[in-house]
Order: C-alpha cells, then sequence, then structure tokens
C-alpha cells in the first residue's frame, strides 16, 4: 500500500532518500518548508499595515493565529523539537523569525514607539516569549482559548516596552 504523500507525489522510496540522507534531513526540509510558509504570511500580514505599532500587532496576531492551523502545530509545534532535537529546532525557529522580530524591534524603536534598548536582547526575549506561547497553544486542550489568552499577554508585553 506505502506512503498515501509519496504515491500522490508519485514518487518512490529510493528516489526520495536519493536528495537526503537521512529521515532527519528529510524531515527539516519539510518543517524548513513549514516555516517559510509562517514567515511569508507573518510578513504579508505585517504589509497590511501603515503604521509600525500595527505592522508589529499584526505580525503577533498572525503568528498565533497559524499556531492553530492543524499542520504548523503538528510539524513545527510537536514533532519538530523531537525529531530534530531542541538545539537544532531552536536554531531554525530563530533563522525565520528572530529577523523579524528585530526588524520590528527597529522600526518600533526608529519610531519612538518603544524605549531605546539593546535590539539583540529586547528581540530574543520577545522571540521567547512568541516560541512559549506558541508551544502552549500547541499543547491546550482548548487551543482557541489559549490562543486568545497568549495573544491578551503578548500585546501586554508589549505595551509595558513603550
Amino acid at each position: 500500500m506505502g506512503n498515501p504523500c509519496r504515491r500522490e507525489a508519485r514518487v518512490t522510496r529510493g528516489a526520495l532518500y536519493h536528495h537526503f540522507r537521512s529521515k532527519q534531513e528529510l524531515f527539516e526540509a519539510v518543517f524548513e518548508e513549514v516555516e517559510l510558509g509562517v514567515v511569508d504570511k507573518v510578513v504579508a500580514a505585517v504589509a497590511t499595515q501603515s503604521d509600525p505599532w500595527s505592522q508589529a500587532m499584526a505580525g503577533i496576531d498572525t503568528y498565533l493565529d497559524l499556531c492553530l492551523e492543524p499542520r504548523t502545530q503538528e510539524l513545527a509545534l510537536r514533532q519538530a523539537p523531537i525529531a530534530l532535537g531542541w538545539t537544532r529546532w531552536r536554531e531554525i525557529e530563530e533563522r525565520h523569525a528572530l529577523g523579524l522580530i528585530r526588524a520590528q524591534v527597529e522600526s518600533l524603536t526608529a519610531a519612538g514607539l518603544i524605549r531605546r534598548r539593546s535590539t539583540g536582547m529586547l528581540s530574543g526575549i520577545l522571540f521567547g516569549a512568541l516560541i512559549e506561547a506558541a508551544l502552549a497553544i500547541a499543547a491546550a486542550d482548548d487551543r482557541s482559548q489559549a490562543r486568545q489568552e497568549a495573544g491578551e499577554i503578548i500585546r501586554s508585553l508589549a505595551e509595558a516596552l513603550r
């Protein structure tokens, strides 16, 4: 019978593994694809807003909303930390998300909307808060409620930076 995804793609196992040295490397490629999709959606949401504060809030809301999507939850938030290990998972998350967060922090600072601080330190702390919020949403029994609560908390943290 075989894997339905592989059947649908009309790719043999041998042909698939020809491009990847291991199942972990294949999983990492799939995870990277999910992460790029998340980044694209966050960037698109940010681009719809005209001022830096609204852009930052749109980015946060979009990211937290994406944490409700089954593919993001399963691949990025449940399987990836286990399959890749916490350190590698975190490196990939940082590579995709931290740059976006840093750009928003710089934009908010330049606009005088938040007090000047170490961009690297603040970006890292916000990144950590968003990742923990995402993991909490994925693990919650009531994910919609967890998403709502996470959004309120993250917005409160952002407001405290003004």
